[in-house]
């Protein structure tokens, strides 16, 4: 007959042998679980930034000074200089605004030609340490684009206007944090510098060299195609730590380490479809994203919470690189327009549409041409003319 104690003596053997083995799962599992992280992590690369030194947050706070000049100057909850308001009819009210500036302009280009200023944009270093704060960048940038469109009026004004419209992409990307929050706000502001330089080339008085020498190498870095990824790499060091809150939150003390290993499994299951969305075509893109939705709704449970962040901006960095590319292209057919005799067909060759791997459409209208994305409008079933087809459109006057 076994005796009590001997059988309280295997049992707690069998669950002392039991717990180490599902401990020592839960170490290899997490060292895996490490590892393809790391993978992933080495696959989005490794672009150069500054670490925030002094000389950095000195630049940020003179733009932060600079921002809070404008604000008492010309108060941003008015929406001065948006590009809503750019229309001959708000000139007068656009041009007394713009009377106010004071010392603005002059803190710009101050700012601007600093050596310090200069190595940054230089070099694609970053002075800003976080995301920069949506109202003061946005009200900036409308205020130095109506600023160029005004001075586009005046003697050699389309070479006044490109630099203005150059001094507010590099205060874009000196501000940007590279940080996934970063991402959206430049992009988004970038945007405005473009619906600008659009107004401009649209204008049979642009003289397109002047604007092509002041702005092409600018075009040229906001259509950097890693640009994503560098966000993604960038936001991945927070969702780590989002990994240990979840599962301090839903799991009891005694199993956090396992609630811990779930959340990073399902952060790699999401960094890795995030990855590959962001590198496939825009259309194959749509395509999976829709099919991916559809398992997240048939779903129970919560899905890792940047699968509602990461997964949609994968699709939409496609529609970001269209509008870049075909600013871009705009600007070099436009400049490329000096015979009279030239032809849509004498200058088809256009880069390809980054959505659909397709080349930009040229056609003859007006007196001019019109640079189209059409295989992008296709695939997101939009037409010109249509809200957010305003940058997959260009006219140019000849």
């Amino acid at each position: 007959m076994i005796r009590p104690r001997k059988i309280l003596a295997s049992s707690l053997l069998i669950l002392g042998g039991a717990a180490a083995g599902i401990f020592a799962f839960i170490a290899w599992a997490d060292r895996h679980v490490d590892t393809r992280l790391s993978e992933l992590k080495r696959e989005l690369g490794h672009p150069v930034f500054a670490p925030h030194p002094r000389q950095g947050q000195i630049l940020l706070a003179r733009l932060v000074v600079l921002d809070a000049d404008l604000e008492q100057r010309i108060p941003s909850q008015d929406g001065f200089g948006s590009p809503g308001k750019w229309g001959p009819d708000r000139r007068a009210e656009l041009e007394k605004g713009l009377a106010s500036l004071g010392s603005f302009l002059e803190q710009v280009d101050t700012l601007l030609v600093s050596s310090e200023c200069r190595e940054y944009l230089e070099r694609g270093l970053a002075a800003g340490k976080e995301c920069p704060w949506l109202v003061s960048s946005r009200h900036r940038t409308n205020v130095l684009c109506a600023q160029a469109l005004v001075e586009f009026e005046g003697p050699g004004g389309s070479a006044a206007a490109a630099n203005r419209l150059g001094q507010a992409l590099d205060l874009i990307s000196l501000e940007d944090d590279r940080s996934f929050g970063g991402y959206l706000v430049s992009t988004a502001n970038e945007d405005i510098v473009l619906l600008a330089l659009k107004r401009m080339i649209l204008d049979p008085r642009a003289q397109v060299h002047a604007i092509r020498e002041k702005l092409h190498d600018r075009l040229e870095r906001i259509v950097e195609p890693a640009r994503f990824e560098w966000a993604l790499r960038a936001d991945l060091d927070h969702s780590f730590e989002m990994a240990r809150v979840f599962a301090e939150k839903d799991w009891p003390s005694p199993l956090e380490p396992i609630g811990e290993l779930l959340e990073k499994h399902r952060l790699a299951d999401c960094l890795q479809e995030t990855i590959a969305l962001s590198r496939m075509s825009g259309v194959e893109s749509q395509h999976r994203l829709y099919d991916a939705g559809k398992d997240v709704r048939n779903s129970e449970g919560r899905q890792w919470a940047q699968s509602g962040f990461w997964l949609p901006m994968a699709d939409q960095s496609h529609l970001i690189r269209v509008r870049r590319s075909l600013a871009l292209a705009a600007l070099d057919v436009a400049t490329r327009m000096g015979d009279s005799q030239d032809t849509a067909a004498s200058l088809a060759t256009l880069p390809c549409d980054p959505y659909t791997g397709k080349p930009f459409r040229i056609d003859e209208k007006d007196g001019g041409f019109e640079v189209r994305a059409d295989d992008a409008l296709a695939a997101i079933s939009k037409k010109p003319g249509q809200p957010g087809t305003e940058l997959l459109c260009w006219t140019i006057a000849r």
